[in-house]
């Protein structure tokens, strides 16, 4: 999960025995967008549909997406 990310490279932390490496990859594999620091060589745009979404890894392990003002 480097500056510059790809799916492929995103899917293959998932399986890591790092908590926070497999948590970063999934929430950056939801977010299907690039913005500030997060990079997606695949999806280098920007998603206007993604401004002020915050993507949440719940302790039950579900992803949301959650509206932050």
């Amino acid at each position: 999960a480097g500056p510059q990310r790809r799916a492929e490279e995103l899917e293959q932390l998932l399986g890591t025995s790092y908590p926070l490496a497999a948590a970063i990859a999934r929430c950056a594999l939801e977010r299907r967008e690039s913005r500030g620091g997060h990079l997606r060589t695949d999806f280098p745009a920007l998603d206007p549909d993604l401004d002020g979404i915050h993507i949440v890894l719940g302790g039950d392990g579900a992803i949301r997406r959650e509206r932050w003002t």
